[in-house]
């Protein structure tokens, strides 16, 4: 008889650990699929800002923020050169 209740006991002991594991598995599986989401997401958000980035280095792009902040071709150089030292004496 005791050992019928210790056997019956132990396979519901069993069912619900099987249960628990069950659902923890699924638990998982879901939050996996969330985190992939979420990665490609941000995959696809790194490539718009590289893209995006590209575009802001680019000459023709410089060139017009250039002109936009008033900055212009020079038409005259100006060299200087060095008459005297460089240093300051002490």
């Amino acid at each position: 008889m005791i050992k019928k209740y210790l056997f019956i006991s132990l396979i519901v002991v069993f069912a619900v650990t099987s249960v628990f594991y069950t659902i923890e598995a699924v638990t998982s599986g879901a939050e996996v699929a969330s985190l992939e989401k979420t990665s490609e997401n941000l995959s696809k958000e790194n490539v718009g800002l590289e893209d995006a980035f590209v575009k802001t280095l680019s000459l023709t792009s410089l060139q017009e923020k250039s002109a936009e902040l008033g900055f212009i071709k020079p038409v005259d150089i100006v060299y200087v050169s060095e008459t005297g030292p460089v240093t300051a004496l002490r």
